[in-house]
């Protein structure tokens, strides 16, 4: 089993450029890492294994659960890239596989006992046992933040076509043409902006168009990164994924907004169109 992670790892490489090996190793190790982390806080004391040999056995699987979510942002490339929304839900069951490998490890069970996805806020966790749903918090609270902070309303057709609550939204401001909040996305309707660009004492103004699908497809990539960092938080009602924000939010301390790992991935993804496109 220990050979999948190189097998997938070479799979992402190959004929890739060097961001795309960057942000597939950088993301792939966190995984690892927060697997890791996971899994010796849900250490049984029965288990008699040390610390340390829980972490190694752990983080190779949490790297082969970031390395299947890495794969997935490839697929939400195709959002963009073939102009189709229908993309979004492969992307979410793929992504939802590497979180569930990563959730599964920190509990202590088999790398695919279990499949865990979110649904519109509903996080249904899968097993021979059956179907037992627990509510997501974040996205949950996406439904009173978007229209109360945002400005924006649900689309029902735009959710159902991607697989992910879409909230479209009114803004003017060409800085605010997307948001994701806890795996909930909210993009700009409005069809034209005014950019002003000043040089020296000329200020210059030019219309623009945002691009609906590739403005959507940078908040998918956040909702994968949402998946990646994922560590299971043990409550049979609720699921709280808060690493994510945390990660996000020391990235914006240290590099700035513009600098962020998160941002700088995701704009990669949302721009870069001219390979791996799914025949």
């Amino acid at each position: 089993m220990k050979t999948t992670i190189l097998l997938l790892l070479i799979s992402l490489t190959i004929n890739a450029q060097k961001e795309d090996i960057k942000f597939a190793v950088t993301n792939t190790v966190t995984s690892g890492v927060i697997t890791g982390v996971g899994a010796m806080v849900n250490k049984k004391k029965t288990d008699k294994r040390t610390y340390g040999k829980v972490f190694v056995n752990a983080f190779w699987k949490g790297c082969v659960g970031g390395a299947v979510c890495q794969s997935s942002k490839y697929i939400a490339q195709q959002i963009s890239v073939r102009d189709n929304l229908l993309w979004g839900w492969p992307t979410n069951l793929v992504s939802s596989l590497g979180a569930s490998i990563m959730e599964n490890t920190q509990e202590g069970r088999g790398m695919f006992q279990g499949y865990n996805i979110n649904i519109y806020g509903a996080y249904l966790c899968i097993s021979k046992n059956g179907v037992n749903p627990r509510i997501d918090v974040l996205t949950a609270i996406s439904y009173i933040y978007f229209p109360l902070f945002k400005n924006s309303h649900i689309n029902i057709l735009t959710s159902l076509k991607t697989g992910y609550p879409i909230f479209f939204s009114t803004t003017e401001n060409p800085n605010d043409l997307g948001v994701n909040f806890g795996g909930s996305i909210s993009v700009t309707t409005c069809n034209d902006f005014v950019h002003y660009t000043k040089i020296e004492n000329l200020t210059i103004s030019h219309k623009f168009k945002p691009n609906f699908n590739s403005i959507l497809t940078h908040e998918v990539i956040h909702s994968v990164q949402f998946n990646q960092t994922n560590i299971n938080y043990k409550n049979k009602y609720i699921r709280i994924n808060y690493i994510f924000p945390v990660l996000y939010s020391i990235n914006n301390v240290i590099t700035g907004y513009n600098n962020n790992f998160y941002e700088k991935e995701a704009e990669y993804f949302q721009l870069y169109k001219s390979s791996y496109i799914i025949n």
